[in-house]
């Protein structure tokens, strides 16, 4: 009985002590690559949930460095306007019409868009669909098609917007402002830049989370929840009509502590007599299971979406070359790093991603090492119960004797 204590005390060290954790170790073969150069690489559900242990490597186990496409890389680039005329159209709209000034030889990918930023002037609140036009080689203007209209607003203390993107296909661009709400405000000076976007809508995908209804004081508030965590990019929301632009809020889930507003670009509405609709909002990316949905009091939800999109890899390939991606352990280092994207991105972009298989068990995976404090965390309370117990039981007898 005088060794039980000691005996214990042994037991709990053991169980509390390091160990190696190789059963959560994963890896998913990538490639071949067709040829050499730069490869891109979309990361699936399971890769994406596991961001924060993810490695790259060749067949012999070395790693190779990568970048991830969404971290700044494609920094949009200012653009030179030349010949800017604003004033208003037949239709007494606010106008502007210019022309890019773009280097000879430079010609614009299918993946580049044109960041349009309008400095307005008008009396708030107001909404207004931008119409879009570019020049043809001819002369004539023909109206750009989009499936989703851009919008530009100022609601005040609310929020304002007046950026938009668009696809770059043009040198010359003439835009109106179409009142939705309010009256359409003068243009004061217009500003371009260009960027690649590595998330297009193509590539996005929809998934439809369940829809929870939830209390919320002066408006209608729905919870959209997924069953494992996703890259959550934006949002397809269909109103009931009619429905004059509004601002969604959305938030994280507060839990017990309080709720996380998120910055939200663009607005919802829906006017068939108008035949005018907007469904789509955007939000900084981030892995989540779901976010709240609220709208103003009034305002009734049809339809709601998920969009989602994978963030990607951007590594040197060898033609020929089987690569791996690890996840699951301690992230093994390649030497020195891959400071800016190269000048052949457009090439990458044009390309296929090469394929990820599915999961294995990794060989070549660092195991993250639980410390003694890690591993006794879950369950030290219960241990410490059953010593103590263990303890005056043996004091008891002791004492009884």
């Amino acid at each position: 009985m005088k060794r039980l204590p000691m005996v214990l005390v042994l037991a709990l060290l053991a169980a509390c002590g390091s160990r190696e954790e190789r059963s959560v170790l994963r890896r998913q073969a990538v490639g071949p690559a067709p040829g050499s150069g730069w490869a891109r690489l979309v990361l699936d559900g399971p890769a994406q949930r596991d961001a924060a242990s993810l490695w790259l490597s060749d067949d012999q186990g070395r790693a190779v460095p990568f970048l991830w496409t969404d971290a700044g890389i494609w920094a949009p680039r200012s653009l030179g306007l030349a010949r800017v005329l604003k004033g208003r159209d037949r239709q007494g709209r606010p106008s502007v019409e210019f022309s890019l000034q773009v280097p000879e030889r430079r010609q614009p990918d299918e993946r580049e868009q044109l960041q349009i930023r309008l400095g307005v002037h008008g009396e708030v609140p107001w909404a207004c669909r931008v119409d879009i036009q570019r020049r043809l080689p001819d002369g004539r203007f023909l109206a750009l098609e989009l499936p989703t209209p851009r919008v530009i607003y100022d609601f005040g203390p609310s929020g304002a917007s007046t950026q938009f993107t668009i696809p770059w296909d043009a040198k010359h661009y003439r835009l109106a402002l179409d009142p939705v709400q309010g009256a359409a405000p003068g243009i004061r000076e217009v500003t371009v830049k260009a960027a690649i976007d590595p998330d297009p809508d193509r590539e996005l995908q929809t998934v439809r989370p369940q829809r929870l209804p939830l209390h919320a004081a002066g408006g209608r508030k729905w919870g959209l929840r997924l069953p494992l965590a996703d890259r959550i990019v934006g949002l397809r929301v269909e109103l009931e009509p009619p429905a004059a632009p509004v601002l969604p809020r959305l938030s994280l889930p507060g839990g017990e502590g309080p709720e996380q507003d998120l910055a939200v670009q663009g607005m919802l509405w829906n006017l068939p007599a108008l035949n005018a609709a907007a469904n789509r909002v955007t939000i900084s990316p981030m892995v989540t299971d779901g976010l709240d949905l609220e709208l103003p009091e009034g305002v009734d939800l049809r339809d709601a979406a998920f969009l989602v999109g994978r963030a990607a890899l951007l590594f040197p390939a060898e033609a020929g070359r089987s690569y791996f991606l690890h996840s699951g352990g301690a992230v093994k280092s390649s030497p020195g790093t891959l400071a800016s994207l190269p000048e052949a991105s457009r090439e990458i972009l044009s390309r296929a991603p090469l394929a990820l298989g599915q999961p294995e068990p990794d060989p070549q995976g660092l195991p993250r090492v639980r410390t003694a404090g890690e591993r006794a965390r879950p369950w030290m309370p219960w241990a410490a119960g059953a010593a103590v117990l263990i303890l005056g039981l043996a004091a008891f007898r002791i004492m009884k004797s």
